[in-house]
């Protein structure tokens, strides 16, 4: 990466500080700051960087947005790659394209200026290019506004080898916010599937020992795949009803979904009213609250992956 893009990503804007980690993490007010301990650590821990800044006033301001292509198969995840590479060329998007230095790529877009104060926003944009191209390798974490990202030019510990820089595209700044609406007209179209449990295939069967807890993925199988039927667990139903309002849909949404669904004991009054009750409390959904429900299941593409 030239020093000129190199500064950039590491930029930090007056009287704001970004977050370093080793992976433990710490302010960092200046890209001299970000530099020197790039220098200090970079040939001996792994090294990460906030993708957002935080301004003095405790705003969260995203100025990239992440891309995080893991697989087994690393031909397999390049050519997935590749496709949304292609995209991102065609409507001149400016990019900085990345080796991870293992098994994956990262691809990170230059944001325009904006203020977010939760990962709705970056949702949609993640199952809007996760449905476009139909992507099986990207990873769910690119939907969190305060995610750190490994810094170009410092080891991968896995392997020993440098996350490096492949190639930096010029471009427009993506503006997340234009892709919004084709998010939600796909929303209709492709993603009414998952909402109603219809035609949803597992992965294969993974050994259930290797199972490691992460943040919850909103593709969910353990929930998707029983939601649908003519009895549902009352912990199913309303974990479901988070995932949907974490995709930006509203309680009259998530009511209508509720009346194609099969459940044996649906009452119109009843559920809308449990919708919009659940809809109000706040949780953190993850992999270790479906385990410790009792939810877990063995087909579960995100069991032993991370």
């Amino acid at each position: 990466m030239d020093t000129e893009n190199y500064l950039d990503f590491l930029r930090v804007s007056k009287e704001s500080y970004r977050r370093f980690g080793t992976p433990v993490q710490f302010k960092v007010y200046s890209e001299g700051e970000i530099l020197s301990l790039i220098e200090r650590f970079g040939r001996t821990h792994n090294c990460y960087l906030s993708i957002a800044e935080h301004d003095k006033s405790g705003n969260t301001i995203p100025l990239f947005y992440p891309m995080d292509f893991d697989g087994t198969d690393l031909n397999l995840v390049e050519e997935e790659c590749r496709r949304v590479l292609n995209w991102l060329d065609a409507v001149n998007l400016a990019y900085i394209f990345n080796f991870s230095g293992f098994k994956g790529y990262h691809i990170l877009l230059p944001l325009t200026n904006t203020i977010l104060f939760d990962n709705q926003d970056f949702r949609f944009f993640y199952f809007y290019i996760k449905e476009l191209f139909k992507l099986k390798y990207l990873d769910s974490h690119c939907a969190e506004v305060k995610r750190i990202i490994r810094i170009p030019n410092t080891i991968n510990l896995k392997s020993n080898l440098l996350c490096r820089t492949i190639k930096i595209k010029h471009g427009n700044k993506l503006n997340i916010f234009d892709y919004q609406s084709e998010r939600e007209n796909l929303d209709r179209q492709e993603t009414r599937k998952y909402a109603l449990g219809e035609d949803f295939s597992g992965s294969p069967s993974l050994d259930s020992s290797n199972h490691y807890d992460y943040p919850f993925p909103y593709d969910a199988p353990c929930i998707f795949s029983r939601i649908n039927k003519e009895e549902v667990e009352h912990n199913v139903r309303w974990i479901w009803v988070k995932i949907l309002q974490g995709l930006g849909y509203s309680a009259r949404d998530i009511f209508e979904f509720a009346c194609q669904l099969k459940w044996s004991d649906f009452e119109p009054n009843k559920t809308i009213y449990q919708i919009e009750y659940t809809m109000q409390k706040p949780v953190w959904l993850s992999c270790k609250l479906i385990k410790n429900l009792g939810l877990c299941i063995d087909r579960c593409k995100y069991r032993g992956n991370h």
